[in-house]
């Protein structure tokens, strides 16, 4: 099991940092009036990578559009929050008898006969889907 967790670890590192380099790319790509051919290339990469087929044709000798930008950046952005959500689920496990993991058993319907797999994915549930007030209140930051 730690094995497994070791792997995914170093997974989740390496998408992070592929999409890092991704939008850097992108980013630098942007500037420029005239791209040579293994810029092209490049951002034809890019484009299969991510399923973009929104770029309009003779869009290499034009800017990247913004919106392509954002969408990488959204995907960093979830990609984080996941880690965060995993290590917090991580964290509230390791003590089922807190305070903490009680209440939301309680809002979860976690009982003592509810397979640890099950529980795991409920608590992951449950700080995905609750209100950020909520989980301030709870004294739980993500």
């Amino acid at each position: 099991m730690a094995d497994f967790l070791q792997r995914r670890k170093l997974n989740d590192a390496n998408v992070k940092e592929s999409l890092y380099s991704d939008l850097n790319k992108i980013t630098s790509l942007k500037t420029k009036e005239e791209l040579s051919e293994e810029e092209l290339k490049k951002i034809a990469d890019l484009k299969a990578k991510y399923g973009i087929s929104s770029w309009e044709e003779g869009f290499e000798n034009k800017e990247l559009f913004n919106s392509d930008v954002t969408y990488l950046t959204s995907k960093i952005q979830g990609l984080q929050m996941d880690v965060k959500v995993t290590e917090k689920v991580k964290e509230i496990m390791e003590n089922e008898s807190s305070p903490l993991f009680v209440t939301i058993s309680e809002k979860m319907g976690i009982t003592n006969e509810t397979k640890k797999n099950i529980k795991k994915n409920l608590v992951r549930k449950f700080l995905k889907v609750t209100p950020k007030e909520e989980l301030s209140g709870l004294g739980i930051t993500l």
